[in-house]
């Protein structure tokens, strides 16, 4: 971009405080600029006077060429009619530029799974056979159960669970502990998972499974590459497992849903459902007695 433009499109970056955000925009912007049509010259003049055709004509080209994904697409005209909406704030256009985004398929829903369904997909990570499965394979099934149980178990904050280091994990007998460091607001906190009885055992092991010989300051959920679970593979991860037991796709934060939902169904003081889900304000947590309708019964680990 030219040196005016990218001053500006920095200017409309900075007004985003997540610094994700601004990154993932500053790139969006670079990519369509490589694509710009070639019968426009690429100055500062030509890309305050073009129109919403042009514009269009240079998402085509890349589009073509780069046959991106649905979201990396919408993320890209996101960032361009966003920035095309800053400049005619500022008085250098005279009219905004909206591009179309596209269908996401499969794209996961944001309703709460019934209790059916989260057993649904407890019963395939269950009895999957793991004594034939290559290493490779075996390990990214036990890291699978492990995100399934803590989610479900401890209704947790995608971002805590995929922060978990090995020694955040505290068995302590009745109770497993587990040492929340990144948190909404950078709050930190202790949560307490069930210990003893089937549910505990079952628990214990698969826990044990993703713990064995590591190091306490290893993170707790590894990735395809066998770096820490990032949050985009946690969600896909999640998605197919459910996708796979119940044809539908599910985020973790559905799984938070259900897990709140579930614990008011059976009588959990709001409070201390409150103080375990991590919420800043208890009219957070009553949001959730809205939902209990949706969930049938409370469900189990087995």
């Amino acid at each position: 971009m030219t040196p005016e433009l990218r001053e500006y499109a920095e200017r409309w970056i900075s007004t985003y405080d997540a610094r994700r955000t601004r990154e993932a925009y500053r790139v969006a912007l670079g990519k369509l600029w490589s694509y710009w049509p070639q019968r426009l010259p690429r100055t500062t003049e030509a890309v305050l006077a073009a129109s919403t055709g042009d514009i269009q004509a240079a998402a085509a080209a890349w589009s073509e060429r780069k046959q991106p994904a649905a979201r990396h697409w919408n993320l890209i005209m996101a960032a361009w009619s966003g920035f095309f909406s800053f400049l005619v704030s500022e008085g250098l256009r005279r009219e905004p530029v909206v591009l179309k985004r596209r269908a996401v398929p499969n794209k996961p829903t944001r309703e709460v799974p019934s209790t059916d369904e989260v057993q649904q997909v407890w019963a395939m990570l269950s009895h999957a056979s793991l004594e034939a499965l290559p290493r490779r394979e075996l390990a990214r099934v036990q890291h699978d159960r492990a995100l399934f149980a803590l989610l479900l178990v401890g209704g947790l904050r995608r971002c805590e669970v995929i922060a978990l280091d090995v020694g955040d994990v505290t068995d302590d007998g009745d109770v497993i502990l587990l040492n929340i460091r990144r948190s909404k607001r950078n709050k930190t906190r202790t949560v307490g998972l069930p210990g003893t009885g089937e549910d505990g055992e079952r628990l214990r092991r698969i826990l044990d499974d993703v713990r064995a010989d590591r190091d306490a300051h290893e993170p707790l959920l590894l990735g395809p590459r066998g770096s820490r679970l990032g949050g985009r593979a946690a969600i896909d991860r999640l998605a197919h497992l459910f996708e796979r037991a119940t044809g539908k796709r599910y985020t973790p934060h559905c799984l938070r849903a259900w897990f709140a939902t579930s614990a008011l169904h059976r009588g959990t003081p709001i409070i201390v459902l409150a103080e375990q889900m991590g919420h800043s304000s208890i009219e957070t947590t009553r949001g959730y007695d809205q939902l209990r309708h949706r969930v049938v019964a409370v469900g189990s680990l087995h």
